[in-house]
């Protein structure tokens, strides 16, 4: 009969101050604990130090370390390890999220268009700025023609014809 389990992981910030024969029994010991009720560790991390947010326990730094494993759906099992956790005076915090298994996804590159070519982009603002131009060219044509004629007008209002 096959066991149904779920995947947590424990996030847990120790004391700074801890010498690393103390931090390597105690990673040991919570080893130990989850495999003792059961537990199959999957992953785990390496310790490394991190400053804190705001303080713990009137502590600034702290070691950072998580544990990935996999135990039974019966929560007092679960319930077992958080005691055993809060009993350790090495430990300023700790957190248990149930996870998931991670499945890996193959990547997928888009090919992205091909870059325009220097001499293309330039050609292209050429062209552009010739449209332009000619456009301001017929603007002024018919600005002259208006101005012409509003002489015409003037000359004739005022009776110079």
């Amino acid at each position: 009969m096959i066991k149904e389990t779920n995947l947590y992981e424990i996030g847990y910030l120790l004391k700074e101050d801890l010498k690393e024969e103390e931090i390597l029994a105690f990673s040991e010991k919570f080893r130990n604990i989850i495999t003792k009720n059961g537990g199959l560790i999957i992953t785990e991390g390496k310790i490394k130090k991190e400053t804190l947010a705001y303080p713990i326990k009137k502590e600034i730094n702290a070691l950072f370390n998580w544990v990935k494993f996999s135990i039974s759906t019966d929560k007092s099992i679960l319930n077992k390890i958080k005691k055993h956790l809060d009993t350790q005076s090495e430990i300023l915090r700790f957190l248990t999220i149930k996870t998931e298994e991670e499945q890996q996804k193959p990547i997928i590159f888009k090919k992205r268009p091909a870059a325009k070519k220097i001499d293309e982009v330039t050609k292209e603002i050429t062209e552009t700025n010739e449209k332009i131009l000619k456009k301001e060219e017929i603007d002024t044509t018919k600005s002259k023609v208006k101005e012409e004629e509003i002489d015409k007008e003037i000359e004739e209002l005022l009776g110079k014809n």
